[in-house]
């Protein structure tokens, strides 16, 4: 999992976000990295 996919970012606190983890998310392209993240352990996972 990677902390941009929406299923991580809903359960952290929304200051926290704010604080650590939103200018990251501007800068980065979140969501096309949360996708590729997702397809790779929906291809690779063995559970």
């Amino acid at each position: 999992y990677h902390i941009m996919e929406p299923e991580i970012k809903e359960q952290i606190d929304e200051s926290m976000w704010e604080e650590q983890m939103a200018m990251m998310e501007m800068v980065l392209e979140a969501e096309a990295l949360a996708t590729a993240v997702k397809g790779m352990r929906e291809a690779h996972s063995k559970l």
